[in-house]
């Protein structure tokens, strides 16, 4: 299985609209990308908001292996 697949299987590879978001503030940045606080209107709660650089076989082998 690609850490693709593995990414999308285990739920962290939700995709949204970037127009379901509202009042976006970066709360921080790191080695995989921006960290936001938005409003997401589809379920009206605030959320964080994970963005990636890239989005490649590599950078998401990284990540999984951070965050698991």
């Amino acid at each position: 299985m690609s850490n693709i697949d593995l990414f999308e299987k285990i739920g962290f590879g939700q995709n949204f609209e970037h127009a379901s978001f509202e009042s976006k503030q970066e709360i921080g940045k790191g080695r995989f990308g921006a960290m936001y606080k938005a409003y997401l209107k589809d379920i009206k709660q605030i959320v964080a908001l994970k963005t990636l650089y890239y989005y490649d076989e590599n950078s998401l082998g990284d990540l999984l292996k951070k965050i698991c």
